[in-house]
């Protein structure tokens, strides 16, 4: 098992990756690595051209946004985590988890599993970071 540097917990917000935060927490502390966690908020108003997103309705993805950074702010309020370890930001979620891990160099993401039936499973966010990503996955089951 290789010593972990840098984990990175993406979470959702639902009830399972809320959950799986203390556990991908306490896994980071076994290797005392740097914690990091993560939220992308998906387009709902948006048209994709060309890898970019171009909103159809601005204030309504500026209230998404706003209330997706509440959320993080709540959930991560008593994680006593610098500001820079705590990331929310806007785009594919499966995409930008891949892009983002490599850019701040993680060696470790965590995700929340969710139970999918087997097509469900094929789309899930889990299935598509496990087999796109540069470094281990670890998929957390609450």
């Amino acid at each position: 098992m290789s010593n972990y540097k840098k984990v990175l917990m993406c979470t959702d917000f639902s009830d399972e990756g809320v959950k799986a935060i203390d556990k991908a927490i306490a896994l980071a502390k076994n290797f005392n690595a740097d914690f990091h966690i993560c939220h992308v908020v998906s387009p709902v108003s948006s048209i994709p051209i060309h890898g970019y997103y171009y909103p159809l309705n601005v204030e309504l993805e500026n209230n998404i946004m706003e209330e997706a950074e509440k959320k993080m702010r709540d959930i991560t309020k008593n994680l006593n985590l610098p500001d820079e370890n705590i990331h929310v930001f806007f785009g594919d979620p499966k995409e930008n988890i891949v892009s983002y891990s490599k850019e701040i160099n993680i060696d470790l993401v965590i995700v929340a599993g969710h139970h999918h039936s087997f097509f469900g499973m094929l789309d899930s966010t889990a299935n598509y970071v496990s087999n796109k990503i540069h470094c281990d996955v670890f998929v957390i089951n609450s």
